[in-house]
């Protein structure tokens, strides 16, 4: 009877450190692009603010950008892209984005 503790006990602590080990692989599977980026399909684009939407394909959130001329020159609505981030004062500022399928049918990095 207490050989059958033992490997209860046995199972139960290799579940639980497998639950440890295991964990942070399937929070970032679909977080693989790196720490301030984001992939998603542009939802709204505002020259005059400077400013942009996205929807983020991994959480399916909008997410308002604050974007350079240059860059929001890239872009148009429905594109699909990455833009790589800088957190400032709970704003996102865009510093680089890559368009992947752009609604003009032309593929190009920024």
């Amino acid at each position: 009877m207490k050989q059958i503790t033992n490997i209860k006990k046995g199972i139960s602590f290799l579940a639980i450190l497998g639950l440890f080990v295991l964990a942070p692989v399937v929070a970032s599977a679909c977080s693989n692009l790196g720490p301030e980026k984001h992939m998603g399909v542009v939802l709204s684009v505002d020259p005059i603010k400077g400013t942009m939407a996205l929807m983020d394909a991994e959480t399916q959130e909008t997410l308002h950008f604050v974007i350079n001329e240059s860059l929001l020159k890239k872009i148009h609505v429905n594109d699909r892209i990455i833009i790589r981030f800088q957190e400032e004062q709970d704003q996102l500022i865009a510093k680089d984005l890559e368009v992947h399928a752009s609604k003009k049918g032309v593929s190009f990095h920024g």
